[in-house]
């Protein structure tokens, strides 16, 4: 909580020096919170289900290629 006060003190100084460092700021969190979105997106979500299909088209690769050929005359 400290941190983040002095942070949003500093921040707050600056802009009044500089006054677009608001907008880098708003930027900055739009990319962290853009980061935490793919995180859950990706591990969360989608990781088990990627790792779902790839056993099962391993499994049937595995399956294809223990059966044994039959012979046509």
């Amino acid at each position: 909580m400290t941190a983040f006060v002095l942070t949003a003190g500093f921040v707050a100084l600056v802009a009044v020096v500089i006054p677009g460092v608001l907008l880098m700021v708003v930027a900055g969190f739009g990319l962290l919170l853009l980061f935490v979105a793919q995180y859950f997106l990706w591990a969360r979500w989608m990781f088990p289900i990627v790792q779902r299909w790839e056993r099962e088209k391993s499994d049937a690769e595995t399956s294809a290629a223990n059966a044994t050929p039959v012979e046509h005359k």
